[in-house]
């Protein structure tokens, strides 16, 4: 596996600020985000969605950034308002060049939900995701995160059982 395949989205959560953690899961290297996109799809927003190109910013070996609507000091500030809600479906993908809506061979890290009314959109070829959870009626977003639990899928076949929900670190 490439090197670039060590940065993973780790935490993901919808509520009033939405925010992402990624985290740098090379024990010995460090990894610059230049040239790392994550894009932000729900069945409402026109594709491609919201789309971040991420700054050059430096993630120490085993270190973690926050890509927020509300970011603190050392994050990455969210320019624009991610709509996401737990009402309806989504994905969040990290892309290692482009995110493409129509081409997924850049994806190199996802996480897919579907909501409690509304399913998650369509995926771009070739990614796909197994076993997504569906939000219950009573997720509480302001609480309540999709924590990253195993590394078992890889691109571009990611599994929803590499996922939970657990309680939101920001």
């Amino acid at each position: 596996p490439s090197v670039l395949q060590d940065l993973k989205i780790t935490e993901f959560n919808i509520g009033p600020e939405d925010y992402v953690r990624l985290e740098n899961t090379n024990a010995y290297c460090s990894m610059s985000l230049a040239n790392f996109e994550l894009r932000f799809q729900d069945p409402y927003t026109p594709s491609p969605g919201t789309v971040v190109v991420l700054p050059d910013n430096l993630i120490a070996p085993n270190g973690s950034i926050y890509v927020a609507e509300n970011a603190k000091m050392g994050d990455i500030q969210l320019n624009e308002n991610v709509n996401f809600a737990r009402n309806r479906g989504g994905f969040v993908s990290l892309c290692t060049g482009p995110c493409d809506p129509n081409d997924g061979q850049w994806i190199s890290d996802l996480l897919l939900f579907n909501g409690i009314f509304t399913p998650a959109p369509s995926l771009p070829a070739p990614a796909t995701f197994a076993n997504p959870t569906t939000l219950p009626n009573n997720f509480d977003e302001d609480n309540l995160s999709f924590l990253r639990s195993k590394f078992d899928g890889i691109a571009p076949a990611f599994l929803g059982t590499d996922w939970i929900i657990g309680n939101k670190s920001y």
